[in-house]
């Protein structure tokens, strides 16, 4: 105590200056703001497909046909988590929407509809996206998930939210539908080669062939295929970062303990 009367002036500028430049920093940073959907993993239907599955899986693996089943709703969940943060699904959605030049801001000259320095790469849009604007969390115990988007502008912000997961369930979607029908012609295709087959094992076949076709009937009308969406992200009224409070607080701590061990040393 003695030793902060002492240096006094010493003292109180190490707290002021810390501190000031903590509170300018705090107005003058760009606020971000965090839209957030939540979503749950849609359960695979088709229970007389799941049961022929089980039923027939050595014959199934045979012939190379994906037709789920079994612990299909977990994998089919983490699947489904691993594309939508995957590099080339972001890639697909950042072309699709052209948001590029929106991430990159300050590398694209608006007036001129130009890059200033050369279009940034699939790599650093990749980076940028997973690293600061996209985040996945998954609660294990009521399986919900929340996708949030962290922006500077909270339209976008909430916008890309809900497309992102509408891309996601369009993406996948497409995918097993063409998984489906490549499954559907191969069948078909055994069953044209082998003349000699038991009606049994034809009937098997026939059977798969059908519920194969109601699946992909109902990924044709199914929007929401993937992940079904509980919440919809909306357009945030808050800022999420940065905190002005918890800025000048810190600030103030760290100069607190800089002129403390200032004059010690002195």
């Amino acid at each position: 105590l003695d030793l902060i009367k002492e240096y006094r002036n010493m003292f109180l500028v190490s707290i002021i200056v810390p501190s000031l430049a903590g509170l300018l920093y705090a107005l003058i940073a760009t606020s971000l703001f965090r839209a957030n959907v939540i979503i749950i993993a849609n359960q695979e239907e088709g229970e007389s497909l799941t049961n022929l599955s089980r039923q027939y899986s050595s014959l199934a693996a045979l012939a190379g046909v994906n037709i789920g089943g079994g612990t299909g709703a977990v994998d089919k969940t983490d699947r489904s988590l691993a594309i939508l943060t995957s590099r080339s699904f972001i890639e697909e959605f950042v072309q699709g929407q052209d948001i590029r030049k929106h991430l990159f801001s300050y590398l694209w000259d608006s007036k001129q509809n130009r890059w200033k320095e050369g279009e940034p790469t699939a790599a650093q849009t990749y980076k940028l996206l997973i690293s600061n604007v996209v985040n996945v969390d998954v609660d294990r115990r009521t399986n919900l998930i929340t996708l949030s988007v962290t922006w500077e502008d909270p339209v976008l912000a909430a916008q890309w939210a809900n497309q992102i997961i509408k891309a996601i369930n369009k993406k996948i979607r497409e995918q097993e539908i063409n998984e489906y029908q490549k499954s559907i012609n191969f069948i078909q295709a055994q069953l044209d080669a082998s003349k000699a087959t038991s009606a049994s094992l034809d009937s098997v076949m026939f059977n798969l062939i059908e519920e194969l076709t109601k699946k992909i009937m109902i990924a044709n009308v199914r929007e929401e295929y993937a992940f079904k969406i509980i919440d919809p992200a909306v357009v945030p009224d808050q800022k999420y970062a940065p905190s002005k409070r918890n800025i000048v607080i810190i600030s103030f701590i760290v100069g607190l303990f800089m002129s403390v061990f200032s004059i010690i040393i002195i």
